[in-house]
């Protein structure tokens, strides 16, 4: 293929699954209004995945490339221009560019050196954009458009068939961002003794041991590095396939459940919300075709 006739956004999302849907969306609007193609790589994501291994995406209206790859193939055109013009001044190599990446704070794209990785406001001459981002927002409207892979559907559907409603979910975010699930107990304790089974849906390890403390029967599958650690997208200790798909169980748990409760803050949580919302649709994604 000649790549030198297309144009090409390369996208490296930035963030958690929810600012990684955001963020996709973003870009298949942009794309679709300048005519480029969206190159899509999750492997330089937190997550560190091939996309095409875990998803198929419905029809859109850009072109879209998200195997990696395949991805990898276009980059090794060194006869692409590239925007901003400093990587191409600095000869970066964008197969790994991801390791020269940095991020400050208040802002969503991320830097290299001090020139932010943003979509340009108006169509630029250069074969490739070059964006690097994070970012929440509503992370349900790109989810919508998921396919699934039968692996997913395989192991959401092994973990929901051991739990029957009524269940209560329970989301706690407590590692990068704190929030006082304590308190958040003592104001629902009538509520939460009033279930017979409990999933807990959290990246803190300690949050398990302390509703268990307090008698309830609480499940939870996501796995955790046996040592300390700051975020779960970060740690190594856990295989990156196995955190995407601790990801989409607890999304199916907190789905299927009868109530969610949480006092946490961030996207993640509101994608939960969103999911247990719409839980018929997100039950179709389970069925095999």
């Amino acid at each position: 293929m000649d790549n030198k006739k297309y144009k090409y956004l390369y996208f490296i999302p930035k963030g958690g699954i929810n600012d990684m849907f955001v963020q996709i969306e973003r870009v298949i609007k942009y794309c679709t209004r300048y005519k480029r193609i969206l190159l899509l790589d999750t492997k330089n994501s937190i997550y560190k995945i091939n996309f095409s291994d875990f998803f198929d995406i419905e029809y859109i209206y850009c072109n879209i490339i998200y195997n990696s790859n395949i991805i990898r193939e276009i980059l090794k055109n060194k006869s692409l221009s590239i925007y901003p013009a400093i990587l191409t001044t600095d000869s970066i190599d964008l197969l790994n560019i991801d390791k020269k990446l940095t991020w400050k704070e208040g802002n969503t794209c991320f830097c290299y050196k001090d020139t932010f990785l943003k979509l340009p406001e108006k169509e630029v001459k250069e074969d490739i954009i070059v964006y690097a981002a994070c970012g929440g927002g509503n992370g349900f409207i790109f989810l919508k458009k998921l396919i699934f892979k039968d692996k997913i559907k395989e192991i959401c559907i092994r973990k929901l068939r051991g739990f029957k409603r009524p269940y209560l979910c329970i989301h706690v975010r407590n590692t990068d961002r704190k929030c006082n699930y304590k308190e958040m107990y003592m104001d629902n304790m009538r509520e939460i003794h009033s279930y017979n089974l409990i999933y807990i849906c959290t990246d803190d390890k300690n949050v398990i041991t302390f509703f268990k403390s307090k008698g309830l029967n609480v499940v939870c599958y996501t796995s955790f590095p046996s040592g300390k650690y700051r975020s779960l997208h970060k740690t190594t200790e856990i295989p990156n396939r196995k955190k995407m798909y601790d990801i989409f169980v607890d999304i199916y748990m907190a789905t299927n459940c009868s109530k969610i409760l949480s006092n946490s803050q961030g996207g993640f949580i509101n994608l939960l919300r969103q999911c247990h919302s719409n839980r018929t649709k997100m039950f179709k994604k389970l069925v095999y075709i």
